[in-house]
């Protein structure tokens, strides 16, 4: 719950209950000498004493009478939300349900207690003002601000489509702009990494791990490697996300034919799974993790809805063993920790400069459009060294027919 400001005037304490329906000044009946639970017990007794008399003094609004949800707590409106998410049958493939119960979970300390009917307008508008000011105090980011007060505005909405609702509808409070004036919700940092940088990552991300046995002395150090360095060429040369990139299956790949489906599970619903040529590099890193377990290819499923073998793994927290690798390999800081939304923004800028259109990167990225592209992902600083026409991803198609390194500032080359 948000606490009105407290402070002393004189000898007594005295509090900003403007919003409440009080004085700027509003004595607080105790002295300077008293302690804080008796400070806050008296805080108390005078917003209950105010909102006995605003209830007084004028009628309940219309719709208030007949929900199911008077007197319900804040808290416990939340719990009920995320219960029933839970229950959802498509809960578990839900891509948002962590994000939910992120924001849930936050939301409950600031109004663990606080009366659901209090967020309904006009004085809901209010209170959520006051929630976006502390918010701000607290120094978040925008858009993390959004984040919170749509999160708040979600559950109530959910609350007033119940049977019988928890909240009444026409009341449901107004979202403020979470940017203060003059301040931008977006502000994106495009970083990416070069395929120079990658191949030195790929190749030695987790040297500690094997020096140190970290796994235990009768794990299967190159079979654990191996699978990891495949599902980071496949986020770095296909632009897959990493749910894609670590359930891989072998049905997905042709890799004698230089061929591969790419996976789109996070907008699964509107975009089909779609065949592409694989970058050069990509298809010899296949060709190397054939080569380690001995296979000519991947099992690719018996028959219809069978997928085969997973050819990846599964990888808890690779954030930050990648993060650890890039201390390690890079000292000097100057690249950011991998990771594979990273990794796809790196495999935009390497199409970029080789020439490719954003209708095309699109439709490898698995999008229904390319506005994403242009605004979010597209941002190649390195104009120099942009190809005038398309060209592959070969081993050769870089700039001056090498891979991209940090620091190139060479004019493009054409591939002979």
């Amino acid at each position: 719950m948000i606490t009105p400001t407290v402070f002393l005037r004189g000898d007594t304490w005295c509090a900003n209950l403007i919003k409440q329906g009080g004085e700027r000044r509003h004595g607080l009946g105790v002295t300077s000498s008293a302690t804080p639970i008796e400070v806050g017990m008296a805080l108390e007794r005078t917003l209950r004493g105010l909102r006995m008399a605003e209830g007084m003094s004028r009628p309940m609004l219309p719709g208030i009478e007949d929900c199911a949800g008077a007197g319900m707590a804040f808290g416990d409106l939340v719990e009920r939300y995320l219960d029933q998410r839970s229950a959802a049958d498509d809960y578990k493939t839900d891509g948002g349900a962590v994000y939910v119960r992120k924001y849930c979970q936050a939301l409950r300390p600031n109004f663990e207690r606080f009366p659901v009917l209090n967020f309904c307008k006009p004085d809901g508008n209010q209170v959520l003002l006051s929630f976006r000011r502390e918010l701000w105090d607290r120094g978040l980011s925008p858009r993390t601000v959004k984040n919170y007060l749509h999160q708040a505005v979600a559950v109530l909405r959910w609350a007033s489509a119940q049977t019988p609702p928890l909240f009444p509808a026409d009341l449901l409070p107004v979202v403020p702009a979470a940017s203060r004036r003059g301040q931008k919700l977006n502000m994106p940092r495009f970083l990416s990494w070069t395929e120079a940088d990658f191949r030195v990552l790929r190749e030695h991300f987790a040297d500690d791990v094997v020096a140190t046995r970290r796994l235990g002395p009768s794990a299967d150090y190159g079979d654990w490697v191996g699978r990891r360095r495949l599902a980071l060429s496949l986020a770095f040369y296909t632009g897959m996300h990493a749910v894609d990139c670590l359930q891989a299956r072998g049905a997905w790949f042709s890799v004698d034919m230089g061929r591969y489906w790419r996976h789109n599970s996070k907008s699964g619903t509107v975009i089909r799974p779609e065949p592409f040529d694989m970058p050069a590099q990509l298809r010899l890193d296949c060709e190397e993790e054939l080569s380690r377990r001995g296979l000519n290819c991947w099992n690719a499923g018996a028959g219809p809805g069978d997928e085969g073998e997973r050819v990846t793994c599964d990888w808890k927290a690779p954030s930050d063993m990648l993060a650890r690798a890039t201390k390690r390999l890079f000292p000097d800081g100057s690249r950011c920790g991998f990771t594979f939304p990273i990794a796809r923004r790196s495999f935009v800028r390497e199409l970029t400069i080789r020439g490719w259109r954003t209708h095309e990167v699109s439709a490898l990225m698995g999008h229904v459009d390319g506005k994403m592209v242009d605004e979010i992902y597209r941002h190649c600083n390195e104009l120099g060294i942009v190809s005038p026409t398309r060209v592959p991803w070969s081993l050769a198609s870089g700039p001056n027919g090498k891979p991209t390194r940090t620091g190139d500032v060479l004019p493009f080359s054409a591939v002979k």
